[in-house]
């Protein structure tokens, strides 16, 4: 049986990192990957969950990467793990935009547009049929004005929908997390250094997004007055913010070594 650890060759310390990894490769190879113990943490295995099952794929954070971890043999993936220093990582990239479960507004103005479309009496016959003849008589063209209406709700809708979706996106990579806002010439860019990431928090505004299982994850460095970068309406936040945090760790462990 195979096992898959985190990127610095070890056993995941946080159940969460673990699961988040396992969605990922499920995700990436149309496997089925799930948590299990392993030697005080834990481990990433594929096929079907036996009893020693921690997690599996809860839901899948929409994201594609590269794989960043190294599968050895069960039996032998205590020797055969090299130390945080021993072997150099491979790169990788996640790339991050607002979930499409978090466009329920403008989804909404879509459909609310295109029943305006298909039957602009609808509103008012679901209480009276008697009002849709009055009105046709008194007002001739007001359905065609009605459907126009719909039409530019669906358009507004559709907008709204691309605008929130694309209008952010953030990457994160072995060195950091990078955050576009905006597009074109519009757009700003900021950058967060792994190692140099003080807080990660987790926020969920209303419980949309708890029953939506949507969150926003906010990077802080120290000193910072507020979130340098926020990774906004992302699907199973707390998992990210696992990950991310098992990254940190790893960044700063990185560090200290380089410097002595």
């Amino acid at each position: 049986m195979t096992l898959y650890l985190a990127a610095n060759g070890q056993p995941f310390t946080d159940p969460d990192a673990a699961a988040f990894k396992a969605d990922r490769m499920s995700e990436e190879s149309g496997g089925r990957f799930h948590v299990v113990s392993f030697e005080g943490g834990y481990a990433v295995e594929p096929g079907h969950p036996a009893s020693t099952v921690l997690g599996n794929r809860d839901d899948p954070a929409q994201v594609a990467a590269r794989d960043d971890i190294e599968a050895l043999p069960h039996d032998t993936v205590k020797e055969a793990t090299p130390g945080p220093t021993a072997r150099a990582e491979r790169p990788f990239f996640v790339t991050l935009r607002p979930a499409w479960r978090a466009q329920l507004v403008g989804f909404f103005l879509i459909f609310l547009g295109g029943v305006l479309v298909i039957a602009p009496t609808w509103p008012v016959a679901l209480f009276s049929a008697d009002a849709v003849i009055a009105l046709n008589h008194r007002f001739p063209g007001i359905w065609d004005d009605v459907a126009l209406g719909g039409l530019a709700l669906c358009l507004i809708g559709i907008f709204v929908v691309l605008l929130r979706r694309y209008w952010r996106k953030s990457v994160i990579s072995n060195d950091g997390v990078m955050q576009s806002v905006g597009v074109l010439i519009f757009s700003h860019v900021s950058h967060i250094d792994m190692a140099n990431v003080h807080v990660v928090d987790v926020r969920r505004p209303n419980l949309l997004h708890i029953l939506l299982n949507l969150g926003t994850v906010e990077l802080s460095t120290p000193g910072s007055a507020g979130a340098d970068v926020a990774i906004v309406d992302v699907v199973a936040p707390k998992k990210l913010a696992a990950f991310i945090r098992e990254r940190v760790a790893l960044a700063q462990s990185r560090r200290q070594s380089a410097d002595f």
